[in-house]
């Protein structure tokens, strides 16, 4: 396995939890430097100064797991030091810094792979015609997007969007829809690749690859 460093999980999956309740939450990994780890969430987490928690923060083909500490500082963006935690409200997220005690310890690992991405749109093509969508993140058998209509899992729909890789067309399956998380009337959808033309699949891999 490469050599693995902590920036190689930025815009990743994470997973982590508790020790002292093992209560699980879901985020990504907003930054990792050093023993530094900032996490976006949008789930509740209860102030609880040096609460001890583990992770799994999933790359491309490997998961890091580790164990961190947090303390609170305030509830607004602050400069973070060492063993410091900051909660910040962003359009619905909360950001948490983290104290990563020990070290990483790198497995292989079969989880799908998916990787945060800010600005980048794609068009559904629906039998009532077309929407831009706000892409979440994107991975070697799909894509979340934010849509402003629900979507009945199991549909199929057209896709097309605009990569520094080229332009990639294709089809994708709904699997699953739900409310947005922070903004009233949009719907958190994940997408499954159903069908790709011969030249876009590539396209699509080099694309994702690219941003790992």
């Amino acid at each position: 396995m490469a050599r693995i460093s902590p920036a190689d999980f930025i815009g990743t999956r994470v997973r982590f939890q508790r020790l002292s309740d093992a209560q699980l939450f879901n985020g990504w990994v907003d930054d990792f430097r050093g023993s530094i780890l900032a996490v976006q969430t949008v789930e509740s987490l209860v102030d609880d100064d040096g609460a001890k928690f583990s992770f799994e923060a999933f790359g491309l083909g490997v998961t890091a797991v580790f164990e961190a500490k947090l303390a609170l500082v305030a509830h607004s963006r602050v400069p973070v030091t060492d063993g410091a935690l900051a909660l910040a409200s962003s359009e619905g997220w909360t950001t948490i810094h983290f104290k990563v005690e020990g070290s990483l310890r790198c497995v292989s690992s079969d989880e799908s792979f998916r990787i945060r991405v800010n600005d980048m749109s794609a068009n559904l093509v629906t039998p009532s015609g077309e929407e831009e969508v706000k892409l979440i993140d994107v991975g070697p058998v799909g894509f979340g997007a934010l849509t402003s209509q629900p979507y009945e899992p199991g549909t199929i729909l057209g896709f097309y969007l605009q990569t520094p890789a080229g332009r990639v067309v294709g089809q994708a399956e709904v699997r699953y829809c739900r409310a947005g998380d922070s903004d009233a009337g949009t719907y958190r959808v994940g997408f499954q690749l159903a069908r790709m033309p011969r030249l876009d699949g590539p396209r699509w891999e080099r694309f994702v690859r690219e941003l790992a």
